[in-house]
């Protein structure tokens, strides 16, 4: 019985394979995505539009907003803090 599994897997394995690097639509769908995604993160000016607008989502449908600023605050203070004991180690 393991064998006949490991067999289907094998199977199953060459043809999502197979159906991948063959398809045409598929691989125009998985182009296309990719070329989206390196648009998206090589204009700065967007993605920061993009990750100011996902933190003030996430803030907005946080009960506690205020939890998420003291919380976010506090995490950039510890960071900098290790960043500035780090310099002075150096």
């Amino acid at each position: 019985m393991l064998q006949m599994l490991r067999e289907q897997a094998a199977k199953m394995g060459a043809f999502v394979n197979n159906y991948k690097n063959n398809d045409q639509e598929y691989t125009n769908l998985i182009k296309s995505i990719e070329d989206k995604v390196r648009d998206a993160l090589s204009d700065k000016k967007r993605f920061l539009e993009l990750a100011t607008f996902s933190v003030i989502e996430s803030m907005r449908l946080t009960r506690e907003p205020s939890a998420i600023s003291e919380n976010a605050l506090r995490k950039y203070n510890d960071n900098s803090d290790d960043k500035k004991m780090k310099l002075q180690m150096a």
